[in-house]
């Protein structure tokens, strides 16, 4: 596996933003409580996550972080939460190194005959690969939902919409601040 899979960026710092629910919102930035991995094997709830376990930020796009929870649970008032990240040991998914990397580790689960194939997915590939390398962050594109195609912006272009750039915190000791920006429909200042 190609060591320049994975950046040290730990100089680095992101803005991004956590689409959620009020409740949780406070719970996280009010209460103090900060963020937490929950662990699943819940094999559909695994195959939405693009990047496997872990705390996902859409990079630099608020709008992106406030459709995520509207769509998966109408109703609920809806909380954005803005985040300094420390990207630390990263998986660059957008890197052919980085996808190398995902490719082998998937051969590795196949091999090894441990997870039946129709159940591995991107996200139990790339959560192999995240204990066996043990880096903090995975960032890379994905589609916003299954039920989005992503499609040309205007006839003959080459550029997508329903794609955002995401980072998936493994390691939450690299989230370093977090504000609510944004809920319900009253706008907070930004830092």
């Amino acid at each position: 596996m190609p060591l320049q899979s994975f950046r040290d960026s730990k100089q680095v710092v992101e803005f991004a933003y956590h689409g959620t629910y009020q409740e949780t919102a406070e719970i996280i930035c009010i209460k103090g409580e900060g963020f937490k991995i929950t662990p699943t094997t819940d094999p559909i709830i695994n195959s939405n996550l693009w990047f496997g376990e872990g705390i996902y930020f859409y990079d630099g796009d608020d709008r992106k972080a406030k459709d995520w929870p509207k769509r998966a649970q109408p109703g609920n008032r809806v909380a954005i939460i803005q985040s300094r990240i420390r990207l630390g040991v990263m998986l660059d998914v957008q890197t052919l190194d980085g996808q190398d990397a995902i490719k082998s580790a998937y051969e590795t689960i196949k091999r090894n005959d441990e997870i039946p194939r129709n159940q591995i997915t991107d996200a139990t590939v790339i959560d192999f690969l995240a204990k066996v390398l043990k880096f903090d962050t995975v960032r890379g594109t994905g589609r916003l939902s299954n039920n989005r195609i992503p499609s040309e912006i205007y006839t003959g272009s080459n550029l997508v919409r329903f794609k955002a750039l995401i980072i998936c915190v493994k390691n939450v000791a690299m989230i370093e601040q977090s504000i609510i920006v944004w809920s319900g429909t009253k706008e907070r200042e930004q830092p």
